[in-house]
């Protein structure tokens, strides 16, 4: 937007800037490639092409050489960036985000069951976890129909199953079979509907404050960078944090 400055309006000591940034060769190249065509070819009375006219009163050559000189500085623009970046992503890699805290370190990981529960220790603090086993018995999920101005959509029906501790249970079935449903009522992550059944924490009805602090729930929406690894991802959440808070991991 607005108006170019041409080359004899520059100041000296910014006639660098011309000839080495790539939006005057840009500039350049268009200008000339669209003012050497035969659309501007007509004579003036004093000889010159009407194209040469208008590109003597931007201070562009005439001469379609400069169209394959701006074609190669951009290519050459265009390289060098890419070298400058590939090298910024490749090393330029905060510290933080490869290792703890220097003046926290971490201790040493170690993990024991005994007597029914499970110790982790982590920066000499011992938490115990008991094991639990949740129970979920006929769990039905119901949503309003909005299609029609009466009754519900049955989403759940008579589902039954149970998760043990210490092992990973795989939920699997085809596109739409109410898995990812099933999860989210478990988890009490619905706002909307209504459900009926039994779940179960250790053969106890379910306490629902209790419960939300007792399980962790990921869900299936992509939120993480691509390029972290696992590690980096923990780190970075960690730090977010901030000082005032955990961060530990």
């Amino acid at each position: 937007s607005g108006f170019a400055i041409t080359y004899s309006a520059l100041p000296v000591y910014w006639e660098w800037m011309y000839w080495t940034l790539p939006l005057p060769w840009y500039l350049r190249a268009v200008a000339i490639n669209e003012y050497s065509a035969s659309t501007y070819s007509e004579q003036l009375p004093s000889g010159q092409r009407i194209g040469d006219v208008f590109l003597k009163g931007l201070d562009f050559k005439t001469s379609t050489e400069w169209v394959g000189a701006g074609v190669f500085v951009m290519l050459g623009w265009y390289v060098l960036s890419g070298v400058v970046l590939l090298r910024s992503l490749t090393y330029a890699v905060p510290s933080t985000l490869l290792s703890p805290p220097a003046e926290e370190p971490d201790a040493p990981l170690t993990a024991s069951a005994q007597a029914g529960q499970v110790q982790v220790q982590v920066q000499s603090n011992t938490l115990a976890s008991p094991p639990v086993t949740l129970a979920f018995h006929n769990l039905n999920y119901f949503v309003p129909n909005t299609k029609k101005t009466d009754g519900e959509l049955h989403l759940l029906n008579q589902v039954s199953g149970y998760f043990l501790p210490s092992s990973m249970t795989a939920l699997m079935g085809s596109s739409g079979a109410g898995k990812t449903t099933l999860m989210d009522v478990l988890a009490e992550r619905k706002t909307t509907g209504r459900v009926t059944g039994e779940v179960k924490v250790d053969g106890q009805n379910k306490d629902e404050r209790a419960f939300s602090k007792m399980i962790g729930y990921v869900e299936q929406t992509d939120i993480h960078v691509l390029e972290t690894t696992v590690l980096e991802a923990l780190l970075f959440s960690g730090t977010l944090r901030g000082p005032g808070r955990d961060s530990s991991l």
